[in-house]
């Protein structure tokens, strides 16, 4: 499947992570670059897959900032030991 859009790109992330997590414990962190629209529409997906789930939400660092510009965004997670 071809992704062209942004919004399609950023629902194809939430479903990917939503897959992978899908039934464990986890923990989801979103990190930014800038707090701008693309971080409202992700948050957007990401409660309509995690209504009930605690979310993390971090600035990405300056360094990390300067190799993806400035609007960069990513989702995380990470799997709970038990």
């Amino acid at each position: 499947e071809k992704i062209r859009t942004l919004s399609k790109s950023l629902k194809t992330v939430v479903d990917t992570v939503y897959e992978k997590v899908n039934g464990k414990k986890y923990t989801l962190i979103l990190h930014h670059a800038l707090y701008n629209d693309t971080i409202t529409e992700i948050l957007r997906y990401i409660k309509e897959k995690f209504p009930n789930d605690e979310l993390i939400i971090m600035p990405i660092t300056p360094v990390v900032g300067t190799h993806i510009g400035y609007d960069g965004t990513g989702l995380g997670y990470f799997i709970d030991e038990e």
